[in-house]
């Protein structure tokens, strides 16, 4: 099997995202499987710890670049996609700087995706994207022309599923349209697939709740316990907020 992996930075060092994706990918090299992995950004440096056998294909990080914008936004004005999402949404768009920035971030992911696989035309078996978002977009509507045996698969997170965060103002874009042409979406909990479900009518049979986490030095040789209970606690990535 074929599998193209979109990331956001990976396998660029120093990126969180290869805390989750390195075992990933290791995993799927140990079942033999054909790995090509494709950053939206990518920095010169690589990994050293990325298996050998894996193709890192360069191309979308050249492409989506803020010079290469203008050109990206004459085609998305081609897409009648683009058109249908903005004018079925243009009162949430039009009252909010934040809803609007995220629909163009959005739909120029999705065009610079869609361009990439449209021009190196690599039959995939499954395109799976990290991040739930333009990428996603982009892969689908590559599927739908160009490659209607190919699986797309996304994993969602946190900004990428709640509409309700600050960052999305009440607005994911394309959301109905991704949702119901997603063929498999991972969520990190129940109460994510959940919320999938309750709020957009997903078919609960095409989400996949399997939480990620992250490898520690860090070891405890006993616990507290009080009445027989130990209680144990989990986070999928540390960080330090400052205010």
């Amino acid at each position: 099997m074929k599998i193209l992996l979109i990331s956001r930075a990976y396998p660029s060092t120093k990126v969180a995202e290869k805390n989750f994706i390195l075992p990933e990918l290791k995993a799927l090299v140990g079942f033999g499987y054909d790995i090509t992995l494709m950053p939206l950004s990518c920095s010169e440096r690589e990994d050293q710890d990325i298996p050998g056998t894996i193709v890192v294909d360069r191309a979308l990080s050249k492409l989506f670049r803020g010079q290469k914008y203008p050109m990206l936004l004459l085609g998305l004005l081609r897409n009648k996609g683009f058109y249908g999402e903005f004018w079925r949404n243009k009162f949430l768009l039009l009252t909010s700087a934040t809803r609007l920035l995220n629909f163009l971030k959005f739909s120029l992911k999705s065009e610079a995706v869609y361009r990439v696989l449209k021009a190196e035309r690599e039959c995939f078996d499954l395109i799976y994207t990290y991040w739930c978002s333009g990428e996603t977009l982009g892969a689908l509507r590559y599927r739908h022309e160009y490659n209607s045996g190919a699986k797309v698969l996304s994993r969602f997170h946190g900004y990428d599923i709640y509409a309700e965060r600050i960052e999305n103002a009440g607005y994911l874009a394309y959301r109905p349209y991704v949702l119901s042409e997603l063929d498999t979406g991972i969520t990190l909990s129940q109460q994510a697939k959940d919320y999938l479900f309750e709020k957009y009518s997903v078919d609960p049979r095409k989400v996949i709740a399997s939480p990620l986490g992250v490898k520690t030095q860090s070891s405890v040789d006993r616990a507290e316990h009080k009445d027989g209970f130990v209680t144990f606690f989990s986070c999928s990535y540390a960080r330090v907020w400052t205010q």
